[in-house]
């Protein structure tokens, strides 16, 4: 900590030159825990955040995107 901040290192392990993977999947519960259903992602995950009806997931470390989805009720 520097002068009351806070700092932070991140360093990516493996090949950061891949922007594509099959190892995440963006699971859905209801309000009793009960799975929904799950949508395959082909995109690596650091951070996930929703605002209003927006679900937006954040890759910090390879190509460093933010994809948004919309939430519909059905």
């Amino acid at each position: 900590m520097m002068d009351g901040q806070r700092t932070m290192s991140m360093k990516p392990d493996g090949n950061v030159d891949v922007r594509k993977t099959d190892a995440y999947r963006l699971e859905v519960y209801d309000q009793d825990g009960i799975l929904l259903g799950a949508v395959p992602l082909s995109h690596f995950v650091n951070g996930i955040r929703i605002v209003n009806d927006r679900l937006f997931i954040i890759d910090k470390m390879r190509g460093a995107k933010v994809f948004e989805y919309r939430i519909v009720e059905k």
